[in-house]
């Protein structure tokens, strides 16, 4: 999904946004990595729940834009697959067969 231009784009607010809420980080993956430090850095486990609450409020509210894009992303179907499978294969030779009329071998 971060291949996706307009994910992409909707991710490029994410920095600015977390900025409002005092994180300052350039990308997702550097929240996480701040979150990590916070909150192993913290040994009352109260103030690290606290700590990690807000941290977690501002990526709520900072990546909600980017939820938006990403929601039908996840419910779009897949795009067909390129892999060569079994099934796939099985495919590609029956249409060869039926192309040659090589039916007996199985190979076109």
């Amino acid at each position: 999904m971060r291949r996706n231009g307009t994910t992409r784009e909707a991710l490029r607010t994410l920095p600015g946004c977390l900025t409002w809420y005092g994180v300052e980080v350039e990308d997702e993956d550097g929240f996480f990595a701040l979150v990590d430090r916070t909150v192993q850095g913290i040994e009352d486990g109260s103030e690290a729940a606290r700590a990690d609450r807000g941290l977690g409020a501002a990526y709520a509210a900072c990546m909600a834009p980017v939820e938006a894009v990403r929601e039908p992303l996840r419910t779009a179907p897949a795009p067909p697959s390129r892999r060569r499978t079994a099934t796939n294969s099985a495919r590609w030779n029956a249409a060869c067969c039926r192309a040659s009329g090589n039916w007996s071998t199985g190979t076109a």
